[in-house]
């Protein structure tokens, strides 16, 4: 609920600090979403200045256009999942920062803040997985990485982004006879 620095909050585009948007998207919207909650509250603080609309004086949205753009890109991801049947999964993989979703032989969806290739615990499952990409910035379709598939019925490396920056992604592994995601 109200993520960022209070006298600021989501900082307009115009000014110095609206860079900061892309970290309050990161460390809240993101990770809240992965980790199942509905979403984050923006607000536009209290001390905005020059025009640019603060809590009081807020006139013209479109200030925040990016910070608009990458939410519903967040959201575009997450709806492609059966939220309801789904659970946390941090415990199925590698890595201590990623954070996401998981319905057991279903379907798994990760956020990635520092990119990687993880793995992931499909020990007890079968089928075979496919494994597409999500550019947390740009949105967009799923992509294909440099592992395509893996088999259920261990732990499996997912393999790297389309485009191994560190930056972050989103992944989400389905298996194909059991869900069907619109790529």
């Amino acid at each position: 609920d109200e993520p960022g620095n209070a006298g600021v909050g989501l900082a307009a585009e115009g000014d110095g600090n609206w860079q900061s948007n892309h970290a309050a998207l990161r460390e809240v919207l993101w990770k809240s979403y992965a980790e199942g909650a509905g979403g984050a509250e923006w607000y536009f603080g209290y001390q905005t200045a020059n025009g640019q609309g603060g809590d009081l004086a807020m006139e013209d949205f479109s200030l925040r256009e990016s910070a608009y753009e990458w939410a519903a890109s967040a959201r575009e991801f997450f709806e492609k999942l059966p939220l309801e049947d789904m659970r946390d999964g941090d415990n199925l993989t590698s890595s201590a920062e990623t954070h996401g979703l998981a319905q057991d032989g279903v379907v798994y969806a990760y956020y990635l803040s520092d990119g990687g290739a993880p793995n992931l615990n499909l020990n007890g499952q079968d089928g075979t997985y496919k494994i597409g990409w999500y550019d947390v910035i740009e949105g967009g379709d799923l992509q294909m990485g440099t592992v395509e598939d893996v088999a259920g019925g261990g732990v499996r490396s997912l393999g790297q982004a389309p485009t191994a920056t560190g930056g972050e992604w989103a992944v989400m592994v389905w298996n194909e006879a059991r869900f069907d995601v619109d790529v």
